[in-house]
């Protein structure tokens, strides 16, 4: 009896590894780099401004801070695209070969390396930028090759894939209240890195959720001007659902990952 009792067990734990193992396997998001941080070619960039105002385009600037901390990058590009009201190919905007390097990009200038005119830009179109860099041993890092540590946690700032979003220029609206925010992750692990930003008056405060859901009620105080909605990605965008309703009971959704939060709220 107890020799049955011991395969038995036996049998329960190579069954539960490999279940374990195969789960693992299914939600590998990335390849993972084989070096550590501290010696891979990695750059992270820390952005002065996250969003843009619409109504002065002209004038708008996205700056930041652009640096290697393993101090062993030789090269840092980056490229540009707008995703939204029309979808434009990546061109080539920046180069760095100095670390820390202060970036300025001026939307027009965008608009040019884009060959579009700078009207053409909309509320609720994002920036996406895709960057790669190269290390001084010629080895070369993308957003693709970054561990999940660092492609999916907002903190890490990572330089590869990252965006600036173009916001309604501020006007009266019945955005003062509570809105609530319901987010579902149908695999029921969490979002894998994705986050939605409220950016209230030009300061922003992350959202996102574990498990396989979470419900936040963000309240705008009274004498706000300006409130922006912005979603994040992670990995596995289509698990990503999610539901916001304004102060007025009015929801908006359900949108998954992959559609981000396609309009202005203001």
């Amino acid at each position: 009896m107890k020799r049955i009792k011991y395969f038995a067990t036996l049998s329960f734990l190579i069954l539960s590894f490999v279940f374990i193992a195969c789960e693992d396997e299914d939600k590998a998001a990335y390849n993972l780099h084989t070096e550590s941080e501290n010696t891979a070619p990695y750059v992270r960039i820390i952005l002065d401004n996250s969003t843009v105002d619409s109504s002065v385009l002209s004038d708008a600037v996205i700056s930041g801070t652009v640096d290697a901390p393993s101090k062993n990058v030789k090269s840092w590009s980056a490229k540009v695209r707008i995703d939204g009201s029309m979808t434009t190919d990546f061109t080539e905007i920046i180069s760095v070969t100095s670390f820390p390097a202060e970036v300025n990009i001026s939307i027009e200038e965008i608009a040019d390396k884009l060959e579009i005119d700078i009207m053409d830009i909309q509320p609720a179109d994002i920036i996406e930028f895709s960057a790669v860099s190269e290390g001084v041993d010629g080895k070369i890092l993308n957003y693709d090759l970054l561990a999940g540590d660092l492609s999916g946690q907002p903190e890490q700032r990572q330089a590869y894939e990252f965006e600036v979003i173009v916001f309604c220029a501020p006007i009266s609206s019945n955005f003062i209240g509570d809105w609530t925010i319901v987010m579902t992750d149908t695999y029921g692990d969490g979002w894998d890195g994705a986050f939605i930003t409220a950016t209230i008056d030009g300061n922003g405060t992350t959202y996102t959720t574990s498990g396989s859901g979470e419900t936040h009620v963000i309240t705008i105080p009274s004498g706000t001007t300006s409130l922006v909605w912005s979603y994040s990605s992670g990995a596995y965008e289509e698990e990503h659902i999610f539901t916001i309703t304004d102060p007025a009971g009015i929801s908006y959704g359900p949108f998954d990952g992959g559609d981000g939060i396609p309009f202005c709220f203001l």
